[in-house]
């Protein structure tokens, strides 16, 4: 669900400070923006899903929640009625990217 190895080079180790502390602005900002995701499945306006869900997967990149940014990654170029499926995966890797940062974090799980 997290690349260790990703999160050592960027950040020195899931264990850093700065990095626990980009996890703790990670999340509502990563709820909001799945929230704003919800509202555009049906809304028939692809071009701003498409913005929102590229945004959550260089955020979910940038922390190493490479599950949550592959999810991101497919909605981001899901075709239209494919896009329902691709968020309702997407939201469930956001769960548990948000389950595991809320139970320590990568470096609790690593």
């Amino acid at each position: 669900m997290f690349d260790l190895a990703q999160i050592a080079e960027s950040w020195g180790g899931a264990d850093d400070e700065t990095y626990r502390t980009i996890l703790a602005i990670f999340v509502p900002e990563a709820e909001a923006l799945c929230s704003q995701l919800a509202g555009l499945i049906n809304e028939g306006n692809p071009q701003r899903l498409q913005r929102l869900a590229h945004t959550l997967r260089g955020a979910a990149s940038n922390i190493g929640a490479t599950r949550l940014a592959d999810c991101a990654l497919a909605l981001e170029h899901a075709p239209g009625p494919a896009a329902a499926t691709r968020f309702a995966e997407l939201h469930a890797a956001l769960r548990a990217t948000i389950a595991m940062i809320a139970a320590g974090g990568p470096a609790a799980h690593g």
